[in-house]
């Protein structure tokens, strides 16, 4: 088992190909990718495949993955399959802004509690929102879903193992939303 942290910390990508951040067979490895501005990735500005050590903290991308006027061509700004991860210590503060989906993909494991944010493109630079493009297991947290929120599956359960479910409405009698959306339906999202 690899003893070293793989670090990317406080770069700058611009203008990119493909993905700016590519990150492979990632299981077992302790990965750091914190601080970085990213613009103009031609697909995900960030992917990081079996993620199971990381901590993905204050990353800024934007402009990258087609743009929202892309159509079905567009990437999220960051996809993270099959991830195992705290995302209130580990995963947090990351951002963006005019990306095909200014959203964080997953699906994996979440290690603690997990505040559901609802994606949305907006043209300043705000927190990226979840989809999960498969199943996603809460191990021993909370699960959060605010008045509005969407929760949206592109494929596969949300299991909850010895944690909880908290839904809270709107005063308008507006209620949290759940979604499962056909494999079919997979904007941007490629293996």
């Amino acid at each position: 088992m690899p003893s070293t942290v793989l670090r990317l910390s406080g770069d700058r990508f611009m203008s990119t190909s493909a993905e700016a951040i590519l990150g492979q067979a990632l299981g077992g490895q302790a990965v750091w990718v914190t601080d970085n501005r990213i613009q103009g990735a031609a697909t995900f500005g960030i992917r990081l495949l079996n993620a199971d050590q990381l901590v993905l903290r204050n990353n800024i991308v934007a402009g990258s993955g087609g743009g929202p006027g892309a159509g079905a061509g567009r990437y999220p700004a960051i996809y993270l399959p099959a991830v195992s991860g705290d995302f209130v210590q580990n995963v947090r503060g990351n951002v963006g802004s005019g990306n095909g989906l200014d959203a964080l993909v997953l699906d994996g494991k979440v290690t603690g509690d997990l505040t559901w944010i609802t994606p949305s493109n907006a043209a300043t630079t705000h927190a990226l929102g979840y989809l999960l493009d498969g199943g996603l297991t809460l191990q021993g947290g909370k699960l959060s879903v605010g008045p509005g929120d969407v929760v949206k599956s592109l494929g596969g359960p949300i299991t909850i193992n010895g944690g909880t479910v908290t839904a809270t409405g709107s005063s308008t009698g507006g209620s949290p939303t759940s979604r499962s959306e056909r494999q079919s339906e997979r904007p941007g999202i490629a293996g």
